[in-house]
């Protein structure tokens, strides 16, 4: 029945149990006392806790053998309510008084051990997440459970020079912005987005409920109304900034609440800037937006030539080291008396050329005519058409130890190239591979090819020089002299508030510019910071209804009437002191929720205007091609865990309410079944989103297994 209290439920109250390095239970800590623990959504959780020297038993003071049974790097099995962790023991601590004799007991989250592997220079080029985890927690008991799909799609180059393999845990994640949830029990690892960690419950703090203190602090020392991003080699975003700019600007908090109508008629005004100044700034918002497609369609030009640029680039790289093999075999050849270059202007005389040559060797000779217009050249009495410019292979030649080329026609002043070269035996029995022998043996092909190649290059970099010229020309019309009277320029200066947002792992400015807009949102408003310190209401039984709703991650509502004070904000460290009945909560992403701050939002929300639609040095990225002896080996591992986990549950609880039918286990709350009239579908993060589902359209996965498979089919 709703608001019932059951009075048989016993208040959440810790206990530890004391393990070897196996995991082997040896001693439960039931006399432990001074608990402090203190669980944090981005660092590992910590336990600290005293055991007392001596301990009644049976009206008798007696020595607490479990101090004796304390070492360093032992674990703690710590149980609160349904949730259980493992923690290793990092430092043991005595302590004396003229009372009592006490032992201090300090451990971090198991996790912690892996600090105790290294890794030193590990490079991990074009890796996503699950690549590198797996790389760098090859050596440990750790693997990787789950992952966002996100986190597969992209790829990242990684230096661990020298870390330990917790350092580059953490730094895999941070890379990739995601939070690890780690699992103690398994020796697992997740990563999720930030933005799945959590769900607001309903859980509030007021005046009168649960809260004993609180200070709210407002800093503008982190806002920013001007944000430069810069990436790897000091990649900027100007290139995918519809104003052409490195940076992001937004003056919606100074200039809000302004409001104008459709005639320009001031309706509100800003609190801090004229409204001349709000209209230049509204005027100049207009003229970005109705300069977007063009700019966005410049742009998108410059990003196809660029793109034809560097495949161009790549391809006269590649000729440039044909020349220089086919430089390195001529000199050879040369130097060995077995290579022969003939050039000279053909003027209508009959010319014959003999050249002595090994009769054991095996040769191949080449010409090219300047015109092919009214001559013919033979070798060895047969005669070959040649085309003007090219080169053409005049024949073979095997056992001889002379041979000889013929010119006859009446042409004037034309040039005449023939090269003998020393070839394979191979070469000179397969056919139709004259073209392959011009590759290889010639040097003036390639630099004819090469010649080709920088024209093509030259003409490139002439449109990509008048797309230039459009694109400064558009920035002309949006430069701020253009669009501002000094007095504006003057007046919005002191609103200039910049900062630098800086990440080497960015090589593409389309990236670089999602996270500086991410960056951006969250510090273009000034900074408010909230602590407070709450009842322990877990051990009040009339509560027990909130006792599920206090988790690391969630949102809560903290209200204050006095301070005008009504937000809610994700709870990113808990510190329990059962002691003192007291819970201390670090909280973040404070967010108003009464009508002004409402409005505030609204008004910030639409004032940044930027365009994102060119890759302007974008490395292209190869993607991981699966072979196919890897089927059978990804659908056993798949079927075997689902059936493990099926067969394995012990601890399922249905509900059957206006939501459809739930099915979870208390221990694992992030990951349930519901099941409606319309669906079956699966979360496991906590039903912010269901990642797979089963409608009457079809099954829906946020990565399906056959997914990969069929890829590796395909390939």
């Amino acid at each position: 029945m709703l608001g019932e209290i059951d009075f048989n439920k016993k208040p959440i109250q810790p206990k530890f149990f004391l393990a070897k390095p196996d995991r082997t239970i040896i001693a439960k800590l039931s006399e432990a006392y001074n608990v402090n623990i203190k669980e944090r959504v981005s660092t590992l959780n910590e336990l600290s806790l005293d055991l007392p020297y001596d301990i009644d038993f049976n009206h008798k003071i007696i020595r607490n053998k479990n101090v004796d049974l304390l070492k360093e790097r032992y674990q703690i099995l710590a149980k609160l309510g349904n949730e259980q962790k493992w923690y290793i023991i990092h430092q043991l601590e005595d302590k004396m008084d003229e009372n009592k004799d006490v032992k201090t007991v300090k451990a971090i989250l198991l996790p912690h051990e892996l600090r105790d592997k290294t890794l030193r220079s590990v490079k991990l080029e074009s890796k996503n997440a699950k690549q590198a985890l797996n790389t760098v927690l090859a050596s440990t008991l750790w693997s990787l459970e789950n992952l966002d799909a996100d986190f597969e799609l992209t790829y990242r180059d990684f230096d661990f020079p020298s870390n330990t393999v917790l350092d580059a845990v953490d730094k895999i994640a941070e890379t990739f912005n995601a939070v690890i949830q780690w699992n103690t029990e398994a020796r697992t690892l997740s990563l999720v987005k930030p933005e799945f960690i959590g769900i607001n419950r309903g859980l509030k703090f007021s005046y009168g409920k649960y809260m004993k203190t609180l200070a709210k602090e407002t800093r503008t020392d982190e806002m920013v109304t001007r944000l430069k991003a810069f990436g790897k080699d000091g990649m900027s975003i100007e290139s995918v900034n519809s104003t052409g700019q490195n940076f992001l600007e937004d003056f919606s908090y100074f200039m809000y609440p302004f409001e104008r109508d459709a005639n320009r008629n001031v309706i509100d005004h800003s609190e801090y800037m004229s409204d001349s100044l709000c209209h230049a700034l509204l005027d100049f918002e207009a003229l970005i937006n109705s300069k977007k497609d063009e700019f966005s369609k410049l742009l998108k030009e410059k990003e196809g030539l660029i793109d034809q640029q560097s495949k161009r680039d790549a391809e006269l790289k590649n000729l440039k080291n044909q020349e220089k093999v086919i430089t390195d075999i001529q000199l050879l050849q040369q130097f060995d008396q077995n290579m022969w270059f003939y050039k000279f202007n053909y003027n209508g005389s009959h010319t014959v050329q003999n050249t002595t040559i090994r009769p054991t060797y095996y040769y191949t000779v080449l010409g090219k005519v300047s015109d092919s217009s009214n001559i013919t050249i033979s070798l060895d009495g047969n005669s070959k058409t040649l085309i003007r410019g090219q080169w053409t292979v005049l024949g073979k030649i095997k056992g001889k130890s002379t041979t000889s080329f013929e010119v006859n026609g009446s042409a004037q002043g034309t040039e005449v190239f023939i090269q003998i070269a020393n070839i394979t035996e191979g070469e000179y029995t397969e056919a139709n591979n004259e073209s392959a022998l011009i590759e290889k043996y010639n040097v003036d092909n390639k630099q004819m090819q090469i010649t080709a190649k920088q024209n093509e290059i030259k003409n490139i970099n002439d449109q990509i020089a008048l797309v230039n010229k459009q694109i400064g020309e558009l920035k002309k019309v949006l430069a701020a002299e253009n669009n501002f009277t000094k007095e504006q320029i003057i007046e919005l200066n002191p609103f200039i508030i910049e900062k630098e947002f800086v990440d080497e792992k960015f090589i593409d400015p389309k990236d670089l510019m999602k996270a500086a807009k991410e960056k951006f949102e969250e510090i273009k408003r000034p900074q408010t910071s909230i602590k407070i310190d709450i009842v322990n209401f877990l051990e009040v039984v009339e509560e027990q209804r909130n006792w599920n709703k206090l988790r690391l991650g969630d949102e809560v509502i903290i209200q204050y009437e006095r301070f005008n004070t009504k937000v809610t904000a994700r709870i990113i460290e808990i510190e329990y002191d059962f002691e003192n009945f007291n819970i201390n909560l670090t909280i973040a992403n404070v967010k108003e929720i009464d009508d002004k701050a409402d409005k505030l939002a609204k008004y910030i929300n639409r004032g940044m205007n930027t365009a994102v639609t060119v890759d302007m040095s974008k490395n292209k990225w190869t993607n991981t091609i699966h072979q196919a002896s890897e089927i059978s080996e990804i659908l056993d591992r798949f079927w075997n865990k689902v059936t493990n986990t099926i067969n394995m549950a012990n601890n399922e609880f249905v509900t059957i309410d206006r939501k459809g039918v739930t099915i979870i286990d208390p221990n694992d709350h992030s990951r349930f079944l519901r099941a409606t009239h319309g669906a079956l579908a699966l979360t496991r993060s906590n039903g912010i989103r269901f990642e797979t589902a089963i409608t009457p359209d079809g099954c829906q996965k946020e990565k399906l297994k056959m997914k990969k498979i069929n890829n590796i089919i395909l390939s």
